[in-house]
């Protein structure tokens, strides 16, 4: 396993000379990533269907595509990132889009009913199969790679898949205490629900592995919280980030993952207790010399990882106007082959 453990904990100090690089290789949308995902059906999607396929190949496959290639992270795996498996464990219809490569939520109830959380159960179908699947990459992996949780939406996205954007919008002002309670009880679901994942991993030299490919040390979750950019900041403060903070505080170890999109949270979650914060470089979005001073800010109190479509001046820009202590890069390529020029550029 390539883990430069030395270079990570300076990281997390933020006092790294050099910043830490990773790669992810392959496909950007987890039903294209992983080939076995072609045998899910289109449309409606159960948790049979996701328990039917064997999924072994693929994290052979993809721990042999990152071992050729360069860098200081190791390969991490986790239960098949390619379910929101938050929102269908709360009881949300999930839906297959085979052409853009991804799993979508439907809302959990008709616009004339309000949704129920189910108490949390490790007997709930989706916990039960997602915990089935990290057991199972536990005996897979033989500490062959590193382990984490897999993807765990964060509590605006809940809402909004629970009711709807549009519908939670209108509710945060005619219905905020119902809300609140509502995001209460999706907040203490997802505790419950990383903490069952997290209890099945071994820690490797003293650390876990994470979504986003950084090895932690400590148990590690990722929170993210992509509906947050539909929110004012006004009322992310107000009905979302006292639940981030309690998820956070809830674990040793808590990485944020965040998309690059006209609001970003930012700023209030350097003021809680996050591990480090993943900013994603998105195709079609803002250059990384666009972001410097959004990245300059993240640094100067968080370990920052950026990670993405990163292009070679992007690389070049991060590697020459960013100091180094507390960045992380992690490009996503399509081949190791484009791994190792990126890796030229960068000790050229």
């Amino acid at each position: 396993m390539r883990l430069n453990s030395a270079l990570l904990r300076d990281y997390y100090g933020r006092c790294n000379q050099t910043p830490v690089i990773g790669f992810f290789v392959g496909e950007y949308f987890p039903l294209h990533q992983y080939h076995a995902a072609r045998g899910l059906p289109e449309g409606r999607l159960t948790v049979a269907d996701i328990a039917a396929i064997d999924w072994t190949a693929d994290y052979e496959r993809l721990y042999a595509l990152h071992a050729r290639c360069p860098g200081h992270l190791p390969f991490t795996a986790s239960a098949f990132p390619g379910v929101p498996w938050l929102e269908a464990a709360l009881g949300c219809p999930m839906v297959a889009d085979h052409v853009t490569g991804s799993c979508r939520a439907l809302p959990a109830a008709a616009n004339d009913a309000w949704p129920e959380v189910p108490a949390y159960g490790d007997d709930n179908p989706w916990v039960s199969l997602c915990v089935q699947l990290t057991r199972a990459l536990v005996a897979q992996s033989a500490g062959r790679f590193a382990l984490g949780t897999t993807l765990m939406r964060g509590v605006a996205d809940a809402l909004g898949a629970l009711l709807g954007m549009e519908r939670l919008i209108f509710a945060m002002f005619d219905e905020p205490a119902r809300v609140h309670r509502l995001a209460e009880q999706i907040a203490d679901f997802w505790v419950r629900f990383a903490q069952a994942q997290l209890d099945c991993l071994p820690l490797v030299e003293g650390g876990t592995g994470s979504l986003y490919g950084l090895w932690v040390p400590g148990r590690c979750v990722v929170l993210q919280e992509d509906n947050a950019s539909l929110l004012s900041p006004a009322l992310y403060r107000s009905f979302i980030e006292p639940y981030d903070l309690a998820i956070a505080a809830a674990f040793e170890q808590c990485i944020f993952h965040l998309h690059p999109a006209r609001y970003m949270p930012y700023r209030p979650l350097l003021e809680m207790p996050f591990t480090a914060i993943e900013l994603h470089l998105d195709r079609g979005g803002p250059t990384a010399q666009e972001l410097l001073p959004v990245y300059r800010e993240i640094l100067q109190a968080r370990p920052l990882l950026i990670w993405g479509d990163c292009t070679a001046e992007d690389l070049r820009v991060l590697s020459t106007e960013l100091s180094p202590e507390g960045l992380a890069i992690v490009p996503v390529v399509s081949q190791p082959d484009d791994a190792w020029a990126l890796w030229a550029e960068l000790n050229a």
